[in-house]
């Protein structure tokens, strides 16, 4: 099973410490003595936020005073491979934990890309409304002063007509 310090705890579930606590003194949340279980925290606040610098405590289910079975009574008829294949078992287990809680973080980045994704094509596209906006009112802009240049031409007096000047009478 994997163990998280309130601390690490109260970080992924997004709330202050104090309220981890909290929850913890009401009877929503359950701690072990070493900490609160990863499961537990999921059941409680489905919704995590990955952290980077997590650090997880792999706790086995035994206490290291306590002797396996296998060991304490061979003459039970109870063979020591059994006992290892338990313990392989259980480190097993733990390191599903540990490869679900990687799952999940996977599972989370990928869900973050996909909101990123999202939000950058909304983006883009509102950057590319406004661009054509943009175009389209330069081009009203130069409609409008074309027609303005035509006008300010139309209202001048049309230029005379130069006069030849006649070099030695004959032109």
């Amino acid at each position: 099973m994997t163990i998280l310090s309130v601390t690490d705890a109260s970080r992924m579930a997004g709330v202050s410490r104090q309220t981890m606590y909290d929850k913890i003194k009401s009877g929503e949340l359950d701690r072990t003595p070493d900490g609160i279980e990863l499961q537990e925290l999921i059941r409680v606040y489905p919704n995590l936020k990955p952290l980077a610098n997590l650090k997880l405590k792999a706790v086995k289910k035994s206490s290291p005073k306590q002797a396996s079975p296998a060991v304490a009574s061979p003459a039970i008829g109870v063979e020591p491979d059994i006992a290892l294949s338990d313990e392989a078992i259980q480190e097993a287990t733990q390191s599903s934990g540990t490869v679900e809680l990687l799952i999940r973080e996977l599972e989370w980045n990928k869900e973050l890309l996909e909101k990123t994704n999202q939000q950058m094509a909304k983006q883009l596209a509102d950057q590319r409304a406004m661009i054509a906006d943009q175009a389209r009112r330069l081009d009203e802009k130069d409609r409008f002063w074309a027609r303005q240049i035509e006008i300010a031409q139309s209202l001048l007096p049309a230029p005379e007509p130069q006069r030849r000047r006649k070099i030695f009478g004959l032109f």
